[in-house]
């Protein structure tokens, strides 16, 4: 069911960030106006961190299966500190840009290098990066 669930979710992933890239700047423009015209590109950056936050999401099934609630929790806490981190370095260097490189990031973090120090874990992310990729 996992395997099912993961294609699906990156399918999903993939198509929402196509619709933004092709129509991120008529989006904004419709919803936002024309003062916010040129920011379609923040829509692109966003819709490509889905890829990395809805991994882990289809991921829980196995976290749970095999007792790794904790490693889950701690990676997850180590995620949101290393964005906040991140957020703040490079908000006022790239502006708002900064904070969705932080958000990508930390999504990498979350839903790939995290598990890789957890022995159980990174065979769970070597199954799913085969199913997935």
């Amino acid at each position: 069911l996992v395997p099912i669930q993961l294609i699906g979710v990156l399918i999903y992933s993939f198509l929402i960030f196509l619709f933004y890239y092709l129509f991120g700047e008529l989006t904004m423009r419709l919803v936002f106006g024309d003062e916010f015209s040129g920011l379609g590109d923040l829509l692109y950056l966003y819709a490509f961190s889905n890829f990395f936050f809805s991994l882990p999401i289809v991921m829980a099934f196995w976290y749970y299966h095999f007792n790794l609630q904790s490693h889950a929790a701690l990676k997850n806490l180590c995620g949101l500190l290393l964005y906040i981190g991140l957020a703040l370095y490079l908000l006022p260097i790239h502006g708002i840009h900064g904070v969705i490189y932080s958000y990508i990031i930390a999504g990498i973090y979350i839903s790939i290098i995290g598990d890789c120090f957890s022995a159980k874990a990174r065979k769970l992310t070597k199954a799913y990066l085969r199913v997935g990729f």
